[in-house]
């Protein structure tokens, strides 16, 4: 988990996500994050690591529709009429399975 742990934390700087953001996409409270962000987070449970790998499959899929990579990353924080205006982010940290199925379902077309 370790890696994936390094992967997750790469793609928020990516994303400009504040601790806060990436506690709250992760569903954890802050002083768990920065256990998580410090490699202190050793018996990750099935829910954060289902978590991560929704992440990662997002950040996959972005990569996959725009050829920029900063267009994907940016992607996250514009607002979209798929989710009635409000930004990706916003979505994510309410439901990260929504918007990774209507991104996967883009890239497959």
């Amino acid at each position: 988990m370790l890696e994936k742990q390094k992967m997750i934390l790469n793609l928020f700087g990516k994303w400009e996500l504040t601790e806060q953001e990436a506690a709250n996409l992760l569903d954890l409270p802050l002083e768990r994050y920065y256990e998580f962000h410090l490699g202190e987070f050793e018996n990750l449970n099935s829910e954060l690591g289902n978590k991560v790998d929704e992440l990662l499959r997002i950040h996959k899929a972005l990569r996959t529709l725009f050829d920029d990579p900063e267009r994907g990353y940016l992607w996250i924080r514009r607002p979209n009429t798929v989710f009635k205006g409000k930004i990706a982010l916003e979505i994510m940290i309410l439901n990260l399975k929504r918007v990774r199925i209507y991104l996967e379902a883009e890239v497959n077309g």
